[in-house]
């Protein structure tokens, strides 16, 4: 009786030995997958890191920048007064469409000599084929000896425009003393007629006078022409000196 029992008590605690056995197994085959999945997921990337369906991450658009707009009015003008050598316009006809800006006289520096001259027009470049400048001598001034001015109108015959409404031209005086003359400039609207005329006038007063270094400029502009615009330089000064008479 007592050996039946022994047997079969071995029996129970072999089997139950067999079932922690198995237990204990399926414990550690559970852990480790999860230690081996994990393992993968490090090693091929973390999935949400991933795009839709399983590709990369859609690339970041940037809205396009919208371009400034271009400077218009006095904004797009190059020279402003206060600065060394600008002089302020004065309207008189032009059209509210079209800014004249401020203009630069011997690029800043004093005038002692022949100067050259720059401005922009902003707006109208249909007009740029129209425009013309003339200057007449201020009669209050003189020159270097004391003479008084030639009250004619002269055209600045190397005035050109560009297609950006830039201008220029350079006065040339005439002669060297008649730098310390101030001058009155007009900025003109011509009509083709017009415009000939103002372009042809000192070459016709040569062809009728040859020889002759007495030009005296147009009296009146011709009809068909209209100032839109006027501007100043002052006296330069001949040999560290300005005008004897008014010099301003």
């Amino acid at each position: 009786m007592i050996r039946l029992w022994q047997s079969g008590h071995r029996e129970v605690k072999m089997q139950l030995n067999v079932v922690i056995l198995v237990v204990g197994l399926f414990v550690a085959l559970g852990i480790g997958g999860g230690l081996a999945g994990h393992r993968l997921g490090v090693a091929a990337g973390a999935p949400a890191e991933k795009g839709p369906a399983g590709g990369s991450a859609p690339p970041v658009t940037t809205p396009a920048s919208t371009p400034a707009p271009a400077p218009t009015g006095t904004s797009a003008c190059d020279h402003h007064v206060g600065e060394p050598g600008v002089v302020d316009v004065q309207i008189v006809s032009a059209p509210k469409d079209l800014t004249i800006c401020p203009v630069l006289l011997n690029n800043g520096a004093p005038i002692t000599g022949p100067f050259a001259v720059n401005g922009r027009f902003v707006g109208r470049p249909d007009l740029h084929e129209r425009i013309a400048v003339v200057n007449r001598a201020d009669p209050d001034t003189c020159d270097a000896s004391g003479r008084p001015p030639v009250m004619g109108l002269f055209q600045a015959r190397t005035f050109v425009i560009h297609g950006d409404g830039t201008w220029s031209f350079t006065d040339g005086l005439g002669y060297d003393e008649a730098v310390t003359y101030a001058r009155n400039y007009a900025i003109v609207d011509a009509s083709p007629a017009a415009l000939a005329v103002i372009r042809n006038d000192w070459d016709d007063w040569n062809r009728k006078h040859p020889g002759s270094n007495d030009y005296a400029g147009m009296t009146a502009l011709p009809a068909g022409a209209k100032v839109l615009a006027t501007f100043r330089q002052p006296p330069g000064k001949y040999e560290g000196k300005g005008s004897p008479c008014k010099n301003t």
